[in-house]
């Protein structure tokens, strides 16, 4: 039996997928059951109490995980080091953007253990932009690092750079946790996801592929791959997917699904800007 956080995760999907599936097909049906292994939500049809099994799978990046451990520790170093920059970043958050060449890239990328001798001049190097270009970042709340280092005329800083490109300060009250002194700013370098359009293809072939592999014994009426949170599993980013590139690759590769499910639909955590959808047919 699925977790009782599990449960209410997927009742939570069901009373966004529901009224959207009406919009979508002109059916109406309601929530009988969430708390099976399998499926993971069972839908009665208000029209003939017609039951419908519904199988969901998150489209997520597998990369964001592995990356975030080790982003995590450096976090841990710069507040170590804060107390050397007091109190120019005080009720601030310091956020580092991925440069170009690291999020274009393989994924995960391949960061240096905090502990080696690069992560230590990352450290360093951040450390004396924020003492050399404190006022020119916090007149502007940030900027392109390259930018800042020519504006203030320090010398180039390789090690940050190769890794990231942007600075992103915001304000924070007092109260803010994360700091061991109140002069102290928070760093966040896991907040800002960075990616490219064939980690979103790569992403939605997992999801499927997470199916199909099952056999075709494991079917359901519908499969519904969705971008929406759980709060009770690690935050895996896929809200900020853009929905046109999940639709056209679910389009191409959820046919081969089709003796597993008669439907495969996505539902995506947000309204669509071009559209004003949040459910697509993929076959």
């Amino acid at each position: 039996m699925p977790s009782q956080a599990e449960s209410d995760f997927n009742s939570s999907v069901a009373d966004i997928f529901i009224p959207e599936y009406e919009r979508e097909t002109g059916i109406a049906t309601r929530l009988i059951a969430c708390d099976r292994e399998f499926p993971d939500l069972v839908l009665e049809q208000v029209s003939d109490g017609e039951c419908l099994e519904v199988e969901l799978v998150e489209v997520t990046f597998s990369f964001i995980n592995q990356e975030q451990g080790e982003l995590r520790r450096y976090e841990e170093r710069m507040t170590e080091m804060a107390p050397r920059i007091r109190p120019s970043f005080k009720d601030k958050m310091i956020r580092l953007q991925m440069s170009e060449p690291a999020w274009a890239g393989l994924r995960p990328h391949a960061f240096p253990k905090v502990t080696s001798k690069e992560g230590a001049a990352i450290i360093a190097e951040l450390e004396m932009l924020l003492k050399h270009c404190g006022e020119e970042i916090l007149a502007n709340w940030g900027g392109r690092l390259r930018d800042l280092i020519q504006r203030c005329g320090i010398p180039d800083l390789p090690m940050l750079t190769k890794h990231f490109d942007a600075m992103l300060i915001n304000s924070i009250p007092e109260a803010y946790p994360g700091r061991l002194h109140p002069d102290d700013p928070v760093f966040e370098l896991r907040n800002v996801t960075m990616y490219n359009g064939a980690e979103i293809a790569k992403a939605v072939q997992r999801a499927i592929n997470a199916k199909q592999r099952k056999g075709p014994s494991y079917s359901a009426d519908l499969l519904v791959l969705h971008t929406i949170k759980a709060d009770h599993k690690p935050y895996v980013p896929g809200t900020g997917m853009h929905a046109e590139i999940i639709v056209g690759v679910g389009q191409i590769l959820a046919p081969s699904l089709r003796r597993q499910f008669r439907e495969v639909w996505f539902l995506n955590a947000y309204y669509s800007e071009g559209d004003g959808k949040r459910l697509y047919r993929l076959a």
